[in-house]
C-alpha cells in the first residue's frame, strides 16, 4: 500500500480485522520505528489495539508499555526460520507477491569484518524492503506469542500455487 495516505489504510486494516474471520483473534503488528509512531496512534484513535514494534540494531528484545523494542536480526531470524521449516509460503495470487518476492531476493545481511555487526537491509539503496520487514514483524510475533486461534476457511482455494 505505498502512496496511500495513513488514514486510508487504517480505516482499510480497520475494515479487514473487523471481519468475522479476524474479529478477536488476530494481532495488529506494527512498525513504529521512525514516521510509525503518529501511525500506531491513529490505530488506537481508531479503536484498535495495535502492537508497535520498534526496530533497532541492537540485541536485546525488550518492551515498555505497549511497544516492543526488537532487533531487526530477530525478525529477520523468525522469517527464515518459518520460510525453511515450510511453515509459511507466498501464495502467487496475492496482490503483491511478485514485489514481495522481489524484496525477499534483494534483501541481505552485510557482517562487518573489523566488529562482526550484522546489518539487514535490501541489497541496493532504491531497492524497497517494506514488505520483507512487515511480514518478518508478523512471524516474529506469532513465533512469540503462539497463543492458540480460532482459524476460519475464507474463500480458500487449495489449487493455490505458492512460493517459495
Amino acid at each position: 500500500m505505498r502512496n496511500v495516505p495513513y488514514p486510508q489504510i487504517v480505516d482499510k486494516v480497520s475494515s479487514m480485522l473487523h471481519h468475522p474471520a479476524l474479529a478477536y483473534n488476530a494481532a495488529l503488528v506494527v512498525d513504529q520505528t521512525g514516521v510509525g509512531a503518529p501511525v500506531v496512534d491513529l490505530f488506537r484513535q481508531a479503536g484498535l489495539d495495535p502492537v508497535g514494534v520498534l526496530i533497532h540494531g541492537g540485541d536485546k528484545v525488550s518492551r515498555e508499555g505497549g511497544t516492543w523494542r526488537v532487533p531487526k536480526r530477530d525478525l529477520v531470524g523468525s522469517l527464515q526460520v518459518l520460510f525453511q521449516s515450510g511453515r509459511l509460503k507466498i501464495s502467487k495470487k496475492l496482490p503483491l507477491a511478485s514485489v514481495l518476492q522481489s524484496e525477499l531476493l534483494t534483501f541481505k545481511v552485510k557482517i562487518d569484518p573489523v566488529t562482526a555487526h550484522d546489518s539487514y537491509s535490501a541489497w541496493r539503496e532504491q531497492d524497497h524492503d517494506d514488505l520483507v520487514l512487515s511480514v518478518a514483524m508478523a512471524a516474529w510475533w506469532a513465533e512469540q506469542h503462539p497463543e492458540p486461534h480460532i482459524c476460519y476457511a475464507v474463500g480458500i482455494d487449495r489449487s493455490d500455487e505458492f512460493w517459495p
